[in-house]
């Protein structure tokens, strides 16, 4: 990793986790705590308001901000694949707004950087919506009831077709492929 882009994770630790001794940040970093002195007088250097105190660590001024969000090619490719996929594979008001937030990340991106504008100009292609999926249509309906903490009710089917209606208190919406199940019990 570039020293630059060390510095800048350093300065985004900082801004959450603060005040932090030069062994806990050498700790998240994975670096000595040498290095991580030599850091802090290097942001110091470059206008960071970066304090020590000592016995308690090291903190940002108060009402320090960064400038706007840099990000690498290949971390906006990764933001842009990942919205993608809950554009795609989540119920209607999700898709909504990941779409939505891929539109204020294009804009608020340099003209040199927009992204590409289809999914074909993309190296990592995501499938089309699934806005027929039983998934898809029923993710609104279960993630509303995990926001609102209320118990759902479903009908289970069992491997031997019974069907049972289970009431369940819903923890987390993962987004993964239903597999038909083969019945492999012999008759002899």
């Amino acid at each position: 990793m570039r020293k630059s882009d060390r510095l800048f994770q350093l300065t985004n630790i900082l801004r959450r986790h603060q005040p932090l001794t030069a062994k806990q940040l050498a700790e998240k970093l994975i670096v000595s705590e040498r290095t991580i002195y030599r850091y802090v007088d290097d942001l110091s250097i470059s206008g960071i308001p970066v304090y020590c105190e000592p016995g308690v660590g090291y903190r940002l001024s108060e009402g320090f901000e960064l400038p706007p969000l840099q990000l690498s090619p290949d971390e906006l490719e990764a933001l842009i694949t990942g919205v993608s996929f809950t554009a795609s594979l989540t119920g209607k008001s999700f898709a909504a707004s990941a779409r939505s937030l891929l539109s204020k990340i294009e804009a608020a991106l340099p003209n040199g950087s927009r992204m590409m504008s289809s999914n074909e100009d993309r190296v990592v292609r995501v499938p089309a919506s699934h806005r027929e999926s039983a998934v898809y249509l029923l993710w609104g309906k279960i993630h509303s009831a995990i926001v609102a903490r209320h118990w759902l009710n479903i009908d289970y089917h069992s491997l031997s077709e019974v069907v049972t209606t289970r009431t369940v208190y819903p923890l987390g919406l993962s987004p993964v492929r239903r597999k038909k199940l083969r019945n492999t019990a012999s008759n002899g």
